[in-house]
């Protein structure tokens, strides 16, 4: 496994690798507008228009009656390490309900948003709250629902383990809701201008 960033990978060598998110990059997903596996937009206009409307959909979602006010506080506590065949990720517990009233607020502002979107998009909302700390560059079957080149391994690794232990019992979140564009899908999101599309006030 290796710690290797989205510059560049080792793809082609037969070692087994990993991508392992540095902690300023690790995220909770609120909604995704994308399934990984859709191409890239064919043109820049194309580009733009998604742009433009997941943005509108999204801010007109904040202004509702329900979406929490101020900057968004959230409280996570750590339910569950889990090794996925893709990823391994942290479960947690949102314990205040604004992730779920965030969630809520998108999918409605979408359904009722009286347009068709564009190509491309379709709203998904994860019925889980995680964030994915470890990223497998290919996937070879082991485990049931995991993948590892030495699924034993990581098994043992995992199971067991005190990873839950080292984690706080809780982390506060105050941050603002984020429209991020992921260059390279599931590797990494920094909160920066190349990724961030809009945020909210």
């Amino acid at each position: 496994i290796t710690g290797q960033g989205a510059e560049g990978n080792n793809q082609g060598n037969d070692d087994p690798e990993a991508h392992i998110y540095p902690f300023a990059d690790l995220h909770v997903t609120i909604v995704s507008f994308r399934t990984l596996l859709d191409p890239a937009p064919a043109d820049e206009e194309r580009a733009e228009a998604i742009k433009n409307f997941c943005s509108n959909v999204v801010e007109n979602a904040t202004k509702k009656d329900v979406w929490p006010k101020g900057d968004i506080q959230l409280q996570l506590r750590p339910k569950d390490i889990c090794l996925w065949k893709k990823n391994a990720v942290i479960l947690w517990e949102e314990t205040t309900g604004n992730l779920d009233a965030m969630r809520r607020c998108i999918k409605e502002e979408m359904d009722a948003h009286g347009v068709d979107p564009p190509p491309g998009v379709s709203l998904f909302v994860p019925d889980i709250v995680h964030s994915t700390f470890l990223r497998f560059w290919k996937i070879i079957d082991g485990l049931e629902g995991s993948g590892s080149s030495d699924p034993e391994i990581l098994k043992q690794t995992f199971e067991g383990s005190d990873l839950l232990d080292i984690l706080p019992k809780k982390i506060d979140v105050d941050s603002n809701a984020k429209l991020v564009c992921e260059d390279r899908p599931c590797m990494r999101i920094r909160s920066d201008d190349s990724h961030v599309l809009w945020e909210a006030e």
